[in-house]
């Protein structure tokens, strides 16, 4: 997790609108890692995305939305288009028959000790 100040949205935002931009007409979008729900957030400002299901291997993560706060952030699994899954995200990309039309993350800042595997060419593709 990070947290929902501006400075550490900007980041967490890109992983939104970079891949909506790429796509606009994206419908179907998956999420990997909740953290502050940030991306999840301005995921949900795509013009047509109708379903946002959203992997995170904690259960707590999403117990704990409702107290994060920040400028231009609402909590986005209040959203009827969200659906929230307890399950490791890797292991859901293997199992699940559901296709999407965009597939991003939420990860912890590059600084952050052992976030750098999470920045790979193997993890985005």
């Amino acid at each position: 997790m990070s947290a929902t100040n501006p400075r550490n949205q900007r980041y967490m935002r890109l992983f939104a609108y970079l891949p909506l931009a790429l796509h606009p007409e994206a419908k179907d979008v998956l999420l990997i890692c909740y953290g502050c729900g940030v991306t999840a957030d301005a995921l949900l400002h795509g013009l047509n995305v109708k379903r946002l299901d959203i992997v995170d291997i904690s259960r707590e993560v999403f117990h704990l939305a409702d107290f994060y706060s920040g400028i231009n952030y609402s909590n986005p699994l209040r959203d009827p288009r969200v659906r929230a899954i307890v399950q490791d995200g890797r292991f859901f990309l293997q199992a699940s028959p559901q296709q999407y039309d965009i597939i991003t993350g939420e990860p912890p800042p590059p600084k952050v000790a052992g976030s750098v595997n999470l920045y790979t060419e193997e993890s985005f593709h």
